[in-house]
């Protein structure tokens, strides 16, 4: 008889996910006219994220470019963090003050240069970015729905992705949020703010770490939309090792 495996006590020694090494590298070239998708963990304002590091990771992709065709959105994760326990009010107004300072400071570092163009630097919140997906939360429900299944491989990807804290119900939200949103905006199914380019051919989100396994596992049995118009749908900058993250389109 088998046995099912509750969320709240699911335990990785039930299910062991075999990761196959890959060889990446980085890219050479921007193409023109598209986004760079940069998000922003509120852990990390003030640290390896915070403005100056954000301008540098500014300058390293302008080195890639021909020309000033592209746009930068700079998203802000703050909405995953209402997936918790803590007191709403409290935690809005310390999310939104952390919020406001870094564009502040982000802005005043792009004033000072003659290089940049200001307009093509954007910033929006985590829950704009949902305002701005059709049937979001039909996607997220339709993998919150998997996950309560007890499907051993997302849930061993969610574990992979929680880093070690507990599969709380409000854990498992946060990712599965985090990866049903990663994924749409890599389809490009996600209305992202824009003036440097006339027309968006590409998003790659840049952000400093790998790709997040739940979204991996999304896109190579898809379970959600792919589409074919994006030469980044499924892969992530991975901005500390200079490389291109992707991964295999066929388990």
């Amino acid at each position: 008889m088998s046995a099912k495996i509750r969320i709240d006590c699911f335990s990785t020694s039930a299910y062991n996910l075999s990761i196959m090494k890959q060889q990446f590298y980085d890219i050479n070239r921007l193409p023109n006219c598209g986004t760079i998708i940069i998000p922003l963990s509120m852990l990390a304002l003030s640290g390896y994220q915070q403005a100056s590091k954000v301008v540098e990771f500014i300058d390293f992709f302008k080195g890639k470019t021909d020309k000033i065709t592209n746009d930068v959105v700079f998203l802000y994760t703050d909405g995953l963090y209402f997936n918790n326990n803590d007191s709403a009010y409290q935690l809005r107004k310390i999310l939104l003050r952390q919020m406001y300072e870094h564009r502040n400071a982000i802005i005043n570092e792009i004033d000072k240069r003659k290089d940049l163009v200001p307009g093509a630097f954007h910033f929006i919140s985590w829950n704009q970015c949902i305002l701005n997906t059709p049937n979001f939360f039909d996607y997220l429900i339709k993998m919150e729905k998997i996950a309560s299944s007890n499907n051993l491989e997302l849930l061993h990807c969610i574990k992979h992705d929680s880093q070690g804290r507990e599969l709380t119900k409000e854990n498992i939200r946060f990712i599965l949020e985090e990866a049903v949103l990663t994924h749409l905006i890599c389809q490009k199914m996600v209305s992202l703010p824009k003036k440097s380019s006339l027309e968006n051919n590409w998003n790659l989100i840049a952000y400093p770490g790998n790709y997040l396994e739940t979204s991996k596992f999304i896109y190579q049995n898809k379970i959600l939309p792919v589409t074919d118009n994006n030469i980044y749908a499924n892969a992530v900058y991975d901005i500390n090792e200079k490389v291109l993250k992707t991964f295999e389109k066929v388990k």
